[in-house]
């Protein structure tokens, strides 16, 4: 004969609670229902369950809850690979069960930025050229208004001399004062909002610099005897 043991409803366990492990991306919301990592053998008491009481959030990740939805969210800086231990409280009838999440932070899936080619024109003696590259560039996160990062700029083709600086939306490029004419190649990097490195790309900006004729000498006036010419020197 079977025989029962204990309330035939299982109206005397405790509800249980396995730690799941979550991924939330950098800068966005990750939600997840407590309920699925939730157990117990009665179905019905399975849904009595509440959850309170949520601890170990702050400024790198926020959460909240809603019933048995726990929702969290990340700033877009936050270092992928960073992990966090959440706690939380189970209550049903006269039991209190503590339970814990794992969180991990991790890149963002969103289509890297596009660095579009510039190229600028100008002649010796000019000075410097000021680039604003991250006019034409892609961004991915443009349109929650978090702007492209200039964080590196360099001469690439080292045989025509220029001085190159940068700021985060600029790139002054000076070239040498002797270089006449020929084609300076600045390479510069940008990151997105996430600041995460293996986010970063590169473009480039192309000075053309054109020479500028010299000034004609100063015509001199010929000695007596050599009318009618005018001697350019």
């Amino acid at each position: 004969l079977p025989i029962v043991v204990g309330d035939p409803e299982f109206r005397d366990p405790p509800p249980t609670f396995t730690t799941p492990s979550l991924q939330v991306e950098v800068g966005e919301t990750t939600s997840y229902d407590l309920r699925a990592a939730t157990g117990h053998p009665n179905a019905q008491i399975l849904q009595q369950v509440t959850y309170s009481e949520l601890r170990g959030t702050g400024t790198r990740l926020t959460g909240s809850l809603d019933g048995s939805t726990l929702t969290i969210s990340t700033p877009r800086n936050t270092p992928k690979g960073t992990s966090f231990t959440l706690d939380v409280t189970l209550r049903w009838d006269k039991f209190t069960v503590p339970g814990t999440i794992d969180v991990t932070v991790v890149g963002s899936t969103r289509a890297p930025a596009l660095a579009v080619a510039d190229t600028y024109e100008t002649q010796r003696g000019d000075g410097a050229v000021v680039a604003s590259p991250l006019v034409n560039d892609s961004n991915p996160y443009a349109s929650t208004g978090e702007p492209l990062t200039i964080v590196g700029a360099e001469v690439q083709n080292t045989g025509e001399p220029a001085d190159v600086a940068f700021t985060d939306d600029t790139v002054r490029i000076t070239p040498n004062p002797a270089l006449k004419s020929g084609t300076i190649v600045v390479v510069y990097t940008i990151q997105d909002a996430t600041e995460d490195p293996d986010r970063e790309v590169s473009g480039t900006i192309t000075v053309i610099v054109s020479d500028v004729p010299d000034q004609p000498q100063k015509p001199t006036v010929p000695s007596q005897g050599d009318e009618g010419t005018v001697q350019l020197g």
